[in-house]
């Protein structure tokens, strides 16, 4: 339901101008939870590992096609189970997106309160960002899809490019386990930027729900940051005119819109 914080807030105070209500930072806990929802796939992954070495051992003291046709098939039935597991995955994406989606709400409606002694507690609800929830969900699911995919690529090419080359059993053990290896890093690479996008796609959504048309460029101070993004921090923008991207928008940007309130009629 939208409506104008604007006139709410004018009839507590005396307030006009612009006001600037308070941002909160992304918790961790957040990328925390998502990221051991998805490692789940790399960890059913990492357990078929010893059977791939044993059947490829095999597959190399005998070296006939049925042999290498069976390693193949054995691959592909391990991905199809953990594909299985993946749509298992769905309830467990949707429960971390409404823990996310309810934080983000609170910490809006605390913002509002201190700021300007208006209480929203009875008109947000989560039900006003259901699209925004399972659109996540569902970009989760894809990733988390793709992310499997990539692992099981990446163990065949090392298989059979071992037994192309007649190579040692150890050589090809190392490789399908830096394959996984590599699984489990961008699965928590993802669920950073997952989380940090979410907060932000519910900030901004929140904003423009209370008709908020102006926000802050708050920089999220990371790391490795974006010079352009440094320079935009401060700076007003309008939702109807934003920069090239919103706050959060790019891949692992920890950056914030911050509320800006205008209180003139």
């Amino acid at each position: 339901m939208k409506f104008l914080l604007a006139e709410f807030a004018r009839r507590k105070t005396n307030r006009r101008g612009v006001l600037k209500l308070r941002s909160f930072v992304t918790p961790k806990t957040f990328a925390d939870e998502l990221a051991r929802i998805s490692l789940r796939v790399v960890a059913a992954w990492d357990g078929e590992l010893a059977a791939i070495e044993r059947t490829y051992s095999t597959t190399l003291d005998g070296m006939t096609r049925d042999t290498a046709a069976d390693l193949g098939a054995q691959i592909e039935d391990i991905g199809q189970a953990v594909n299985r597991l993946i749509l298992t995955l769905t309830p467990s994406l949707r429960a971390w997106a409404l823990r996310v989606e309810k934080y983000s709400r609170e910490k809006w409606a605390g913002a509002v309160l201190s700021g300007t002694g208006v209480d929203l507690g009875t008109i947000l609800h989560s039900g006003d960002v259901t699209e925004t929830l399972e659109t996540v969900v569902a970009r989760n699911v894809a990733l988390i899809r793709d992310v499997s995919a990539q692992a099981q690529g990446r163990i065949s090419d090392s298989v059979f490019r071992g037994l192309q080359k007649r190579s040692a059993a150890v050589e090809v053990a190392k490789e399908i386990r830096e394959a996984t290896g590599m699984a489990r890093d961008r699965s928590i690479r993802i669920a950073g930027d997952q989380s940090k996008k979410l907060t932000s796609k519910l900030d901004q959504e929140r904003q423009q729900q209370a008709g908020l048309e102006k926000f802050e460029w708050v920089h999220g101070g990371s790391q490795n940051p974006r010079p352009e993004h440094e320079e935009l921090d401060g700076q007003i923008f309008s939702y109807a005119e934003p920069p090239s991207s919103l706050p959060g928008e790019e891949i692992n940007c920890s950056c914030r819109a911050g509320p800006v309130l205008s209180l003139d009629d």
